[in-house]
């Protein structure tokens, strides 16, 4: 397909853009090239169908049977690992919004896809997702926080081992208090306050 723009100079730009029909593509494809990302678009390769589908308990039957295996391979690749939760409720997600635009004024063909989709599961799904998301979050968070802690408590530690070590060195008469308070990088009249707090 070419798609030809007219830019702002009044040029013409012709670019040449592949188009990929997802309704050439059978379920068994898309699956086995893990071309999940067509799967809400699937329900347009069946669109000129509904009316059918509306009036015939089997031929929506057969629509229903895909949208089942569907799910269950959805189900089986979260099952293996091979799909996380949050991308398989994401796709389901995205499969019941193209249903709804498309499925208007076609009440059969959206009641039996809403039962074969789930509605409050994904609901149910999508907030367990969420759940151990923050709860993974929180305690990633206090493993860094107890991880930051022992190495602000380990460098106050030091520091104040560096000070006693210097106010030994300054009562002892072994370095002036000026070398000190330099070595601690604090002025001197810090230097000598902290050494009156001890």
């Amino acid at each position: 397909m070419t798609v030809r723009l007219l830019l702002p100079d009044g040029e013409l730009a012709s670019y040449d853009v592949a188009v990929i029909h997802v309704s050439k593509y059978t379920l068994e494809e898309i699956f086995k090239k893990r071309l999940l990302f067509f799967l809400p678009f699937y329900l347009f390769a069946h669109e000129k169908r509904f009316e059918l589908y509306d009036r015939d308990e089997a031929a929506l039957g057969e629509l229903l049977e895909g949208y089942r295996t569907i799910m269950a391979r959805l189900g089986e690749l979260e099952e293996t690992g091979e799909l996380d939760a949050f991308t398989k409720v994401t796709i389901v997600d995205m499969m019941r919004k193209v249903m709804r635009a498309l499925t208007r004024g076609h009440a059969n063909v959206k009641k039996g896809l809403v039962e074969v989709m789930g509605g409050r599961v994904l609901v149910h799904e999508a907030r367990m997702i969420l759940d151990r998301g923050r709860a993974e979050g929180k305690a990633e968070g206090r493993a860094e926080g107890r991880a930051e802690g022992r190495a602000e408590g380990r460098r106050e530690g030091e520091r104040l081992g560096e000070l006693k070590m210097l106010f030994s060195l300054v009562d002892d008469g072994l370095i002036p208090i000026g070398a000190a308070s330099a070595k601690a990088d604090m002025s001197e009249d810090e230097f000598r306050a902290r050494m009156a707090q001890r």
